[in-house]
């Protein structure tokens, strides 16, 4: 199952997940309504009863649509949100701390190789078992938090197979799910805390209105832990098949089983396990790498823990826990990274069908040599620029660093820093005069991913800063009046990184649209990208045709003029981006064949195309660039 299936599972199972919760909240009205029939029949005989229960179904429906949008909202801020309301403390991406930067670390590299850009990242330092969640809306404001207890217990290969588990749901559209199933739960939730409260305060009455609001606390609090005896099996059978894929997904990713089955071993051999002490446990249930606490297996949200061992390794045997357990005291949380080198498959010179499929099926599915090909980027960026993205100031910097002009073109440079000093200041024209003679000399192909480690940072601007950034990228890229593709895709794949920040809810909302209904957009695209790959106006028609036959089964007429190919670019990607996953694929494999046309991929094609995979949310990992390129 490749990522769009794999996305457009995830929407089909949001709709189901809507559809039970319908028939949930119906059969509490119903319940509900009978409750408060008896009610009146006992206490109110002289009211008819059913004038009682056609008041009871606005107010259960008002109190569960109330509830479930509070909760909603209170959600909306993102993944970070989650993570704090489970006790998560912000990891800071300066830390000093071995343990958080290796956790650090290990999170970069696999963002890195998944092309997605790195997620906030926090510890639950009160819980000393093993677990871990990632949540959020979508991988522009995702947040993962592990235990203090994967960092204790886990060594190098063990938490980055968890990690692992946590990016393939990201990869796989699971958050926004999970985030939805958050507010249904709690909608229903509501009604046994509200009927408890009920009963609690009418304890005491004893004429007949008092009575029968006591009755009616009761009937609610019943209903209301019936209904969440539903909500619980619903919770538990969306997570079970997620996290069964999850797993494998991991595995597939971190090229070894190993990593991921001794943690699920840790897991099961060792005291506390994946149990949670926090109150609030049971509420992100299904989003936890291991089960919370100890529960009947109807409401387990993971398939057990001994299953997805032998899943992993068919040979494993509870007996072997014992030496789990025994070896757990010398785990060493400090093994060395690995330092293979990647393998390439090459898709150099492929315009082909065959190969365009291939480039499509790279979305969204890190490999083993994606994480060694991450790794070997991150070693090779200078540590001044590695701890520059770490911190928000220098962050900053640092992204403009990477457009300012060459002391050669004197004019150029002045006017772009004469804007940065305008809008931020002196210290930050030092910083980018500090910093630009190392970003000068990157290669291109590390840059972007660049970017994506200094996102954490970004994001941690405020609203305004972040406004003010784009817009002097904006400047910086327009000071010469001219921009490449480099310029462009650095820009683009920067307010896809932050600009869904103010709304994550909104920014990650699936699209339904299907590419028929973007044929002009499409078509514009396709122009720009075949005119920027081809001087020969001839080879630029061929190549268009062939992204338009790709796309609608016939080669079209003729290749659109395009004026401002920077304006075309992006009203065409945000039309694209509302488009649902088995559109986006073809539009990924037509501009892969529209860039391929003439044999030569340019490193700055391949990262323009990773840019707008990303502002499409389809995140392609650079080292799809080397293997493009035929590396």
């Amino acid at each position: 199952m490749d990522f769009f299936q794999r996305q457009e599972q995830s929407r089909r199972m949001g709709r189901w997940l809507v559809v039970l919760f319908i028939l949930a909240v119906l059969g509490t009205v119903l319940a509900v309504d009978a409750v408060a029939y008896i009610a009146g029949m006992l206490f109110r005989k002289q009211t008819p009863p059913w004038f009682w229960a056609a008041w009871a179904t606005p107010a259960v429906l008002l109190v569960i649509g109330v509830a479930m949008a509070w909760r909603m909202g209170s959600l909306s801020a993102g993944g970070a949100v989650v993570a704090s309301d489970l006790g998560g403390v912000p990891v800071d991406p300066a830390t000093a701390d071995p343990a958080l930067r290796r956790l650090r670390n290990v999170v970069e590299e696999t963002a890195i190789a998944a092309g997605v850009p790195v997620p906030r990242l926090f510890v639950m330092e009160g819980e000393a078992s093993i677990n871990a969640f990632a949540a959020g809306y979508g991988p522009d404001d995702a947040a993962i938090c592990v235990t203090r207890g994967c960092l204790d217990q886990l060594n190098r290969d063990e938490l980055q197979g968890v990690i692992g588990h946590e990016f393939s749901h990201i990869l796989n559209g699971d958050m926004r799910l999970n985030i939805r199933l958050m507010g249904l739960l709690f909608g229903i939730l509501v009604l046994s805390v509200i009927g408890r409260e009920v009963m609690s305060f009418t304890g005491r009455g004893r004429d007949n209105s008092v009575r029968m609001v006591a009755l009616l606390g009761l009937g609610l609090w019943l209903i209301g832990s019936i209904g969440l005896f539903f909500a619980r099996l619903i919770q538990a059978g969306v997570s079970r098949s997620r996290e069964s894929l999850a797993d494998a997904s991991a595995v597939q990713f971190t090229r070894q089983t190993q990593g991921l089955v001794g943690a699920l071993k840790k897991i099961a051999g060792l005291p506390g396990g994946s149990t949670l002490t926090s109150p609030k446990r049971a509420e992100v249930a299904h989003m936890l790498f291991g089960d919370a606490s100890t529960v009947t297996s109807w409401f387990a949200t993971h398939p057990p823990i001994i299953e997805r061992i032998k899943a992993l390794d068919p040979a494993f045997r509870e007996a072997d826990l014992a030496d789990v357990v025994a070896a757990a005291a010398r785990t060493d949380a400090d093994a060395p990274d690995d330092d293979a080198q990647s393998a390439t498959r090459g898709f150099a010179g492929a315009g082909g069908v065959a190969y365009a499929t291939a480039v499509a099926s790279r979305v969204g599915t890190a490999e083993p040599r994606d994480l060694e090909h991450a790794g070997q980027v991150r070693a090779a960026l200078p540590p001044a620029l590695v701890e520059a993205a770490h911190d928000p100031a220098r962050a900053r910097a640092l992204v403009l660093a990477m457009l300012l002009a060459p002391a050669s073109q004197a004019e150029v440079r002045g006017q772009q820093v004469n804007a940065l000093r305008v809008v931020l200041g002196e210290a930050d024209v030092a910083r980018l005069i500090e910093l630009q003679p190392l970003t000068a000399v990157l290669a291109p192909a590390v840059r972007l991913p660049l970017v994506d480690i200094a996102a954490p940072a970004l994001r941690t601007l405020a609203t305004n800063d972040r406004e003010a950034l784009l817009t002097l990228v904006r400047e910086f890229v327009m000071a010469d009046r001219q921009v490449d593709l480099f310029e462009y895709a650095l820009s683009r794949l920067l307010r896809a990184r932050l600009v869904g920040m103010g709304d994550p809810r909104a920014a990650a909302r699936p699209g339904e649209r299907k590419l028929r209904d973007a044929r002009d957009a499409y078509s514009r695209l396709c122009a720009v990208v075949a005119t920027f790959g081809n001087a020969d106006p001839v080879a630029a028609q061929r190549a268009w045709q062939l992204a338009q036959r790709e796309a609608f089964g016939e080669p079209g007429a003729a290749i659109p003029a395009v004026a401002d190919w920077r304006m075309a670019f992006d009203g065409a990607v945000i039309e694209l981006s509302r488009c649902n996953p088995a559109s986006k694929e073809l539009v990924v494999r037509g501009l892969w064949l529209a860039i391929a046309a003439d044999g030569v991929v340019t490193v700055a094609e391949a990262e323009c195309l990773r840019a707008i995979c990303a502002s499409l949310g389809c995140p392609l990992p650079p080292e799809f660039v080397d293997e493009a390129r035929g590396a």
